[in-house]
């Protein structure tokens, strides 16, 4: 019998990039990037109105450790590579983490 594993925080990051393919394709080759810092993926939901827009969930039991994983030079190497526009990132509880363009976003954590 598979027994789910309980997460005490799911982040959700809306994400808006110029090719969804692109994009979900270096989003999958970080899967276990993500999970050297106590992240695992969720479902990805693709916005209806707008193809290149999705929302992207992600869990965790450490949300500290999981914050450090945005904040490396391999994750905002890959949003590049990606060719991310923006990024607003949320937890359960709906406190905005951070937001805004992502450019500015990666100068700010740096």
């Amino acid at each position: 019998m598979k027994y789910r594993q309980h997460f005490s925080h799911h982040l959700f990051i809306r994400v808006q990039v110029p090719d969804f393919g692109a994009w979900y394709r270096e989003h999958k080759r970080q899967s276990r990037a993500r999970a050297k810092y106590g992240l695992s993926d969720g479902p990805v939901y693709r916005e209806l109105d707008n193809p290149n827009a999705a929302m992207v969930q992600l869990n965790t039991n450490d949300l500290p450790k999981a914050i450090q994983w945005f904040k490396t030079t391999e994750f905002c190497e890959a949003m590049l590579r990606a060719g991310v526009q923006e990024r607003e990132f949320y937890d359960t509880a709906s406190r905005e983490i951070l937001s805004g363009n992502h450019r500015r976003a990666i100068r700010a954590i740096k």
